[in-house]
């Protein structure tokens, strides 16, 4: 496979070719110009000069790549190097004429053109694989040598390191590629061209290539400045590290000024939701405060229930003794009918001889006796009635009172369980608060 290319960089990427293989490649994009039929001869060496592939190096900064690519391709102090052995002349030394045109006609130039081309391209699109490679690599490894890098949070610097990681190895998966191709692409000896037109276009590519120098020399010599400059700020590194500080102080106020507006609206935003917040719990509060005093005055109420029912105990009470008092009455007047009926019922049972001389004295009609005689029976009957109208007011009484504090606690537990809700909220929203502030 020929030798490996150790140390490439990735803005020399045509040094390691040996010149005839340069100059052999050179030749041959110029004849395949040319076999293309670009007439306008001027504009395509201009696109030759600025961008030698089109597509595959647009990402290049144009500067650094001319430049390396008029190193490699300047003519040498003696003057212009001649063309390939191969491109001046079919007479080779010890290569007979019929000898090269019986090799001619038995390889396949379509074939070989494709295959040669094929290798070139190849060749391009692993240095610019490597290049984009070098250039992340670069990128990401200047962010870890910042200041600002010690900072950021542990996830985010993992994900540097395993990005510098990555494309570190990308990187030299890509320069071995590059290597590769680049050694195939010096392994070729020739680029085969027709034999009848071999002077013609030799005389045709040295004028170009002429041209070409020209050109580039013109290129190179307006460039000498732009090199100097830089050559002269680059020996003061001082002053660019204190540009590089300022930049980064810059980038650190502006960063700050940044966050101070997202820290500010987001101020504001928290003002505006506690603003809300506070209107609501307002209209909470004169809910619970109408809530509590709902719950004053059927507190009153009930206490004067139970006030009233106390006073109706008390006299209930007071009934209940009393009618003791009149069943003991009753008891005593029973007593004394029963001895008078056995007493009437005696003297009735008397011969009637003595019952004449037995004086029966008057009955006589006496109406507080008769009140007395009849009180008691009237009172266990009132007794026994107002005992039913007490019981039914006590259990119309109880029911009420269940039910007024059933309805009562459906009131304030409906209410209640909005503020426990509220209450709940801005305990998890003050929970999260710190954590959004900082």
């Amino acid at each position: 496979m020929g030798k490996q290319f150790d140390g490439f960089e990735p803005n020399l990427n045509f040094r390691r070719f040996h010149s005839g293989s340069r100059l052999q490649v050179t030749h041959h994009l110029l004849s395949l110009q040319r076999h293309s039929e670009i007439t306008c001869r001027t504009k395509s060496l201009d696109n030759v000069i600025h961008n030698p592939f089109p597509g595959v190096f647009g990402d290049i900064v144009p500067c650094t790549y001319h430049r390396h690519l008029m190193a490699d391709l300047a003519p040498p102090k003696g003057g212009l190097p001649p063309p390939p052995a191969s491109l001046h002349s079919s007479n080779q030394p010890g290569t007979p004429d019929s000898q090269l045109g019986k090799m001619t006609e038995s390889i396949d130039k379509g074939a070989i053109w494709v295959a040669h081309i094929k290798t070139l391209s190849e060749a391009i699109i692993a240095h610019s694989e490597y290049l984009d490679s070098w250039r992340h690599h670069r990128k990401y490894t200047h962010l870890t040598m910042l200041w600002r890098f010690s900072d950021i949070s542990d996830e985010d610097k993992t994900c540097v390191t395993m990005q510098v990681n990555h494309f570190a190895k990308q990187s030299e998966e890509k320069k071995t590629q590059l290597s590769a191709a680049l050694s195939h692409l010096t392994e070729l000896d020739y680029w085969p061209l027709f034999p009848s037109k071999m002077k013609t276009t030799a005389t045709e590519l040295k004028s170009n290539i002429t041209e070409l120098y020209t050109a580039l020399q013109k290129l190179q010599a307006s460039s000498l400045t732009v090199q100097q400059v830089t050559q002269s700020q680059l020996k003061s590194p001082e002053v660019l590290i204190k540009q590089l500080q300022s930049l980064e102080t810059s980038l650190a106020g502006l960063k700050n000024r940044m966050d101070d507006q997202f820290l500010t609206l987001k101020v504001r935003e928290l003002e505006q939701k506690l603003e809300v917040t506070g209107k609501k719990v307002e209209e909470i509060r004169r809910e619970v405060a109408e809530v509590i005093a709902g719950w004053s005055v059927m507190a009153a109420e009930n206490a004067e229930l139970r006030h009233g029912n106390v006073q109706l105990k008390n006299e209930i009470a007071v009934l209940v003794r009393q009618q003791q008092k009149h069943q003991e009455a009753i008891t005593a007047s029973r007593q004394e009918i029963i001895s008078l009926h056995e007493a009437v019922k005696a003297a009735l049972m008397q011969p009637h001889g003595l019952s004449s001389t037995i004086l029966v004295p008057p009955f006589e009609l006496d109406t507080a006796s008769l009140v007395e005689a009849v009180k008691p029976v009237i009172l266990q009957s009132l007794h026994e009635d107002i005992w039913l109208l007490l019981e039914d007011a006590k259990n119309n009484m109880q029911n009420l009172l269940q039910e007024q504090n059933s309805q009562m606690y459906v009131t304030v537990l409906s209410k209640m369980a909005t503020t426990v809700k509220i209450v709940e909220f801005l305990a998890t929203w003050m929970d999260h608060l710190p954590r959004q502030v900082k």
